[in-house]
């Protein structure tokens, strides 16, 4: 409901902006243009315009997200992008006949004071509530129970949390050779010590960041405290098991940890989804005079087809024929072997080098986005002969597919495209998709498409 309601008030707050610049503007004219500002149809149509894509732009950009532990700086990039979208769409609008009465200066005006009431609407209540939730929010006093290693992560964590709500007072660790502090936090290795510790600072919580293993200890502790108002809260020291995605959730009702699971559902996804489609539709019309001579000199440079085309795997590893052009001579291969293209390839042809270069010889995957079966953004797809190589070389290889496959990704834009000559190249490249997939926001997509063009021409790792 929270979402319903947000989305209302931003459709009413870019209406009221539009009227109150409208009835400033009234009297009598636009200077200079002696046309009266009389409401029109079209301009009713052009504010619905800006309102429901604002809607839809806030949506995607996530700003209809959880931004009380995040920061205003960052919401107010995310709402002014969108705004910025807006004005674009907006301005291309009126150059078709139908709105070309529509002032520009009267359009310019609407959008900048609906931005304003947008953004305010937001930066207002998030600076008051954060004001008064440091003033009323206590330091809460946490006594920590775990193994060494993971106990000095936690506070050092602690210790460098920004705003953080908790004070770390009491480590416990009962090993022979536990030190007397650690982090500048007293250590205590004697369980009836801990507890009449906890009892007499009246510490607020108790955290068992413990192995799965240690379940006896965690009983040990809840039944000592269960008298006492001391919160306890199980943290799972999971960093001995191989997960790529943990979360936390319920299925029919048993508490739930998500080792390897797919990172969105596909109603999170749907503003990617829209995105790949329609990006792909115009980028496809728009490139078909390049597509058009690429294709002649594919054809002129050596023989064959212009296409290049490779099983691939996709989204849940469903297979599908990615499409390239052709950049290289025809040549046999064994069979289940592909060998990368290196620095001075022969089989590559001299228009084929220019092509892979500058990532042109990419550009027909746009039709695989189109079919849905790759996005703009992505884990980039490997021949299958490399995903049977280094599936069982890389941990967390084959978890690149729990998402569609990208024509750019989080790797791409971090210098990592090109040949893997190496295991360790692989690895980096996939704790690079893995952090994407961990982190995915639709805003975190345009950051790697505007970022590819000027990867592509700095960097020279394809070839």
């Amino acid at each position: 409901m929270t979402g319903l309601l947000a989305c209302a008030l931003d459709l009413l707050l870019v209406a009221g902006s539009a009227l109150l610049v409208h009835q400033l503007m009234l009297p009598p004219a636009l200077p200079g243009h002696g046309l009266p500002l009389a409401w029109s149809d079209t301009q009713t149509m052009l504010v619905s315009f800006n309102a429901l894509l604002a809607v839809v732009l806030f949506a995607a950009f996530g700003v209809y997200g959880q931004w009380r532990d995040r920061s205003l700086s960052q919401l107010t990039h995310r709402v002014l992008a969108a705004c910025g979208v807006v004005a674009l769409a907006g301005l291309a609008l009126l150059c078709t006949p139908r709105l070309e009465n529509v002032p520009t200066s009267w359009f310019i005006a609407v959008t900048a004071a609906s931005a304003g009431m947008l953004l305010l609407a937001r930066l207002v209540p998030g600076w008051v509530a954060r004001r008064l939730g440091r003033a009323a929010t206590r330091t809460r006093t946490v006594a920590v129970v775990s193994t060494r290693a993971h106990a000095r992560n936690m506070l050092a964590q602690l210790a460098h949390a920004p705003g953080a709500q908790y004070r770390a007072v009491c480590v416990y660790d009962e090993s022979d050779d536990a030190p007397e502090w650690l982090h500048n936090v007293p250590v205590c290795g004697n369980f009836r010590d801990f507890a009449g510790m906890v009892r007499a600072r009246a510490i607020d919580e108790i955290w068992l960041a413990l192995p799965l293993a240690d379940q006896h200890l965690v009983r040990r502790f809840v039944r000592e405290f269960r008298n006492d108002f001391v919160d306890i809260r199980y943290m799972p020291d999971l960093r001995g098991l191989p997960h790529l995605q943990c979360s936390v959730d319920k299925v029919l009702g048993y508490p739930t940890l998500n080792l390897a699971v797919s990172p969105a559902d596909e109603y999170q996804l749907w503003p990617k989804e829209i995105f790949d489609r329609v990006a792909a539709a115009l980028a496809l019309v728009a490139l078909i005079p390049l597509f058009v001579v690429v294709a002649a000199l594919v054809k002129q440079s050596s023989h064959g087809p212009v296409f290049f085309r490779q099983r691939r795997k996709g989204y849940d590893g469903r297979e599908f024929e990615i499409l390239k052009f052709r950049t290289m001579c025809l040549h046999d291969e064994a069979p289940g072997t592909v060998t990368q293209a290196r620095r001075g390839d022969p089989r590559v042809t001299r228009v084929g080098a220019v092509l892979r270069a500058l990532s042109i010889d990419e550009l027909p995957q746009l039709l695989n986005v189109l079919r849905g079966q790759m996005s703009l953004v992505g884990p980039r797809p490997h021949a299958l002969a490399h995903d049977e190589l280094y599936k069982n070389l890389v941990e967390g290889y084959m978890h690149r597919y729990r998402i569609r496959p990208g024509l750019t990704g989080w790797a791409q834009v971090n210098g990592y495209r090109g040949e893997t000559s190496t295991v360790e190249k692989m690895e980096t490249r996939v704790k690079f998709d893995l952090f994407y997939i961990r982190n995915w926001s639709f805003w975190f997509d345009m950051q790697i498409i505007l970022r590819t063009p000027a990867c592509i021409l700095l960097r020279r790792n394809a070839y």
